[in-house]
């Protein structure tokens, strides 16, 4: 395989694999299987579909791809910031520090963030800086059908980290809030799906 085939063979790889945990996770926040699944289980769905949609988004057109879809679906720019920063700074969570076991035992601090970089902040501490003592508020809704049409709303407090004292995620967003924020990698890949034109709207299945 030339290149351009190489990278389409992963991509569409990556997106297969994807879609089977997102699937889950949507039968989860939407179907209503919700108290039918342990912590433990929605935990390790998050961090199979953290670590897979990093390498996704390794590819610039990706990432690229993905904040333009997620800017396109709500007229507030500060909201469309607030969601997608907050669903990064989950995402490097998860994927950089994968020596937590469960929602409920991360936490952060600047040291932890710093331990192999010295003093360069990381996307996770950017996130802190800038959002420190803010409450972010913004949505994340369903278009699915009449049925089973949901919305969460967010409501974030973000805390100041510190050098030693431990902040523990679960004290300001919930492991059924990061469910949600995970739907988003779902409305990414229906998206790349449907091959829409960039132009329009998209009202699929989850609607950022």
């Amino acid at each position: 395989m030339n290149t351009k085939e190489t990278r389409e063979y992963v991509n569409n790889q990556l997106c297969a694999k994807l879609k089977a945990y997102v699937d889950d996770l949507y039968g989860i926040i939407i179907y209503g299987d919700y108290y039918s699944v342990d912590d433990a289980e929605k935990f390790a769905l998050l961090r199979k579909i953290s670590i897979l949609f990093n390498e996704l988004l390794g590819d610039k057109d990706n990432k690229l791809s993905f904040n333009e879809l997620l800017s396109s679906t709500v007229v507030d720019k500060e909201q469309f910031e607030a969601k997608s920063s907050t669903f990064s700074m989950i995402r490097h969570l998860l994927v950089h520090f994968p020596i937590f076991e469960t929602w409920d035992s991360i936490f952060i601090t600047k040291n932890l963030l710093n331990w192999n970089n010295g003093n360069r902040k990381g996307a996770i501490e950017r996130y802190f800086s800038k959002y420190s003592g803010k409450t972010l508020k913004f949505s994340i809704y369903t278009r699915v059908d009449y049925n089973f049409d949901k919305t969460r709303d967010f409501d974030i407090p973000v805390p100041q980290i510190h050098n030693s004292k431990q902040c523990y995620i679960k004290d300001f967003l919930s492991l059924d809030d990061a469910l949600w924020l995970f739907s988003l990698v779902g409305y990414f890949l229906e998206w790349k799906s449907w091959k829409i034109d960039p132009n329009e709207k998209y009202l699929g299945m989850i609607s950022a």
